[in-house]
């Protein structure tokens, strides 16, 4: 059996036992005092990466990202990360990230309004305003959130890591909701006073975040993996995000939210189910009366929105992918896409998260993006027998809940923009490190 790294600790063949309650062994080698200092270096960018998620400017994201980098390198030039391996899943999302290349090599516009490759850099060094619809720039998102996973589940050996992993997930929930709750209370439909972001300002797409964000916060209360302080900014997290999800009118976040609550209410007991629920409910209720928002989702063009025009949308999609199979118009490059030939009214993205990867991706992406979900799914269905204490659950039903959410919610939104696919490779490379390391959880991918 191989041995397990936990905080660079080397050890001979064991029996097999969780590393992470076993005595800790003392290490004199030299190289393992030399590595201390990258792998905090590569940690502290990690967290820097997943704090930056929410602030609209990508640059603290990707310093985050490039000290995390950096300090895993030496890391492992140190000989820190010994045999460690990624699972099969992120390399199909790595592959995900190929195909992606070749997608926005071959977009609509590839060098987003520029004249070409050159000028197109000397716009970016000139720090020149890039379009949104700019398929590099999706291109940026969709290897900023692999590059999350993959640091992720190679970087999070640590069960106090992976403790102070979560309570930073809980901590960006929390600005995450409150911030909505002051947009949507005021009736801002697409933000703008905190959550500037266009991947997380409009109200659906912040109630996606907040459907697949919230059971980590929920589950840290539930099975107590964080203590004092975090064990309250996740009560509070919880509350204040249950409160935003109403505010933000999204019925297809209401629903999923709801499909969630019942499963992590089955965990506790049915009385106490009914009392919690009922007196969120109550308070849920007393507040949203108190702020008295304006309902659009109840008015004639909501209807029309929701239904006719998606359903616009969900055919054109189609006819695109009809047109170019493989991989697709290129990433953002759907609101390109000429309506009078697709015939439809375009829009940024299909409203469907299938639709639009296999319209942006291509066929080809979409079957890499879906067998990695797959692959995640059978993980987790493994795994869920070898569950121990309250850590062990918390990451279990924090990843389940999240690609319950990212799966059903992507039937009639796109929860794969980059802020979202951080979160949900965040919360899975959690999961994927804390069941990894004795025999019965080495079974899997």
């Amino acid at each position: 059996m191989s041995s397990r790294f936990e905080d660079n600790e080397v050890s001979a063949v064991q029996p097999p036992v969780r590393r992470d309650r076993a005595t800790p062994v003392a290490i004199s080698d030299v190289r393992y005092r030399a590595a201390v200092s990258p792998l905090v270096i590569a940690r502290a960018g990690l967290l820097l990466t997943l704090l930056a998620t929410p602030l609209p400017s990508g640059t603290l994201m990707n310093l985050g990202i490039a000290v995390s980098l950096a300090g895993a390198a030496l890391h492992a030039w140190n000989g820190g990360l010994g045999e460690c391996r990624l699972p099969a899943a992120v390399w199909l999302v790595v592959a995900f990230t190929g195909a992606t290349v070749v997608s926005t090599l071959g977009a609509i516009d590839p060098w987003c309004g520029f004249t070409g490759a050159g000028d197109l850099l000397r716009a970016v060094v000139a720090r020149d305003e890039i379009p949104l619809w700019c398929g590099f720039r999706g291109l940026l998102d969709v290897t900023r959130s692999t590059l999350v996973f993959a640091l992720a589940v190679t970087l999070l050996d640590s069960e106090r890591f992976r403790r102070i992993w979560l309570t930073a997930i809980i901590a960006v929930t929390c600005f995450v909701a409150l911030s909505g709750l002051l947009e949507y209370a005021l009736g801002h439909r697409t933000g703008g006073l905190l959550l500037r972001d266009a991947a997380m300002g409009h109200s659906n797409q912040t109630a996606s975040y907040l459907v697949m964000a919230l059971p980590v916060s929920a589950s840290a209360v539930m099975f107590g993996v964080v203590s004092g302080g975090g064990r309250l900014l996740a009560s509070v997290t919880l509350g204040v995000g249950t409160v935003a999800l109403v505010l933000t009118q999204s019925v297809t976040a209401w629903a999923v939210g709801f499909m969630i609550a019942l499963a992590l209410a089955a965990r506790i007991d049915i009385r106490r189910a009914l009392a919690i629920a009922s007196a969120v409910a109550v308070v849920v209720a007393m507040i949203v009366f108190v702020l008295n928002p304006p309902w659009k989702i109840f008015l004639g063009p909501w209807f029309a929105i929701a239904s006719g025009s998606r359903l616009s949308w969900w055919a054109g999609a189609l006819r695109v992918i009809a047109d170019r199979p493989w991989f697709g118009v290129g990433p953002r490059n759907f609101v390109l896409v000429d309506a009078a030939t697709y015939d439809f009214q375009t829009t940024f993205h299909a409203h469907n998260l299938y639709l639009n990867i296999a319209s942006e991706h291509g066929l080809v992406g979409l079957a890499l993006l879906l067998t990695a979900v797959a692959v995640i799914a059978w993980r987790l269905r493994q795994t869920r027998a070898a569950i121990v204490d309250g850590l062990d659950r918390a990451c279990w039903w924090g990843a389940a809940c999240a690609v319950l959410a990212f799966v059903v919610l992507g039937l009639a939104t796109t929860p794969y923009h980059s802020r979202h696919a951080i979160l949900l490779w965040a919360i899975v490379g959690c999961f994927y490190t804390q069941f990894r390391g004795c025999p019965a959880r080495m079974r899997g991918a």
